[in-house]
């Protein structure tokens, strides 16, 4: 009985048991061979940190970027649109020059060259100086005529050969100024019909007709602000801010104010000034009517 323990605890299995453990023991590695592992569970990323670098149905880091880039560039565009929109804006309600129907009985032409700034305001207008006889009452000097340096825009006199009130303009001011910047070829190709018709006005209290003529303000900038001085040409151009033309036509003074130029100070012809005081000039000018200037009044000064 002992010996059979010791044998039971100690003897190898039977037969049949040893060739089913060789069978079956090599079974987990050939199961394990083929069938694919399955990859090691990565730890959960926390919500905070998902949310910081995914976006809602995109693939990660690289849809995030994208959709900033995309938005930033939204951005700059509707900018730009504002920005172009309002310009045109405030373009659109730049006052354009007067006009208005010129007879055929007309005396007298002259040009008003003009520029505008970016916001569509009147800049720059051509004046030109020249010594003229003048009433010294209407520059608050005295009575009686005297010679002085005053300021006007180009006009004179038609001709019989003139081919209307545009070419009237047109050779007053070649024959005053010797167009030093080639201004007088807009005024030809209105001429002749190779541009639109300028805009015009009639200006009844001198029987003559006044023509507008918008240049570049690049043009005006590029110019030196004055034509170079010639004793053999009446008028002299200057270009003059515009500011400074308001200044003078806001006084409620009786007597013409002064106006600077880069040649210096000098008062308006009487002409000239009594026409850049009408109702329809002065809107096109950006002065505004009496009734609505407000502090405007006592702002012109003298030369001093």
């Amino acid at each position: 009985a002992g010996g059979g323990r010791c044998r039971a605890r100690g003897a190898s299995p039977p037969r049949v048991m040893r060739l089913a453990m060789v069978c079956v023991s090599p079974l987990p590695l050939l199961v394990g061979s083929a069938v694919p592992r399955r990859p090691p569970a990565r730890a959960p990323v926390p919500a905070v940190a998902r949310a910081a670098w995914e976006v809602p149905g995109g693939p990660g880091v690289q849809r995030a970027a994208a959709a900033s880039l995309g938005a930033a560039l939204l951005a700059v565009l509707a900018a730009l649109w504002r920005r172009l929109r309002g310009r045109r804006g405030r373009r659109a309600q730049a006052p354009p020059p007067p006009e208005a129907e010129v007879p055929e009985g007309y005396r007298a032409a002259g040009v008003l060259f003009y520029s505008r700034d970016k916001a569509g305001d009147v800049s720059h207008v051509l004046l030109g100086v020249e010594e003229r006889k003048v009433p010294l009452r209407d520059l608050g000097q005295g009575s009686g005529t005297a010679k002085r340096r005053v300021l006007l825009f180009p006009q004179g006199k038609r001709e019989p050969h003139d081919r209307g009130f545009v070419d009237t303009a047109r050779r007053e001011y070649v024959e005053e100024t010797a167009d030093p910047w080639g201004l007088a070829d807009s005024l030809e190709e209105a001429i002749t019909g190779k541009a639109p018709q300028l805009p015009s006005t009639w200006y009844a209290d001198a029987k003559m007709a006044v023509v507008f003529c918008e240049v570049p303000e690049r043009d005006v900038l590029e110019s030196g602000g004055a034509g170079p001085a010639n004793q053999a040409l009446p008028l002299r151009p200057v270009w003059v801010q515009s500011a400074e033309l308001r200044r003078a036509l806001a006084s409620t003074a009786a007597t013409s104010m002064d106006v600077k130029t880069s040649l210096g100070w000098f008062p308006l012809f009487p002409v000239t000034r009594r026409f850049l005081q009408t109702a329809a000039v002065l809107r096109w000018l950006g002065v505004a009517p009496r009734g609505a200037r407000g502090g405007a009044r006592g702002t012109g000064r003298r030369r001093p």
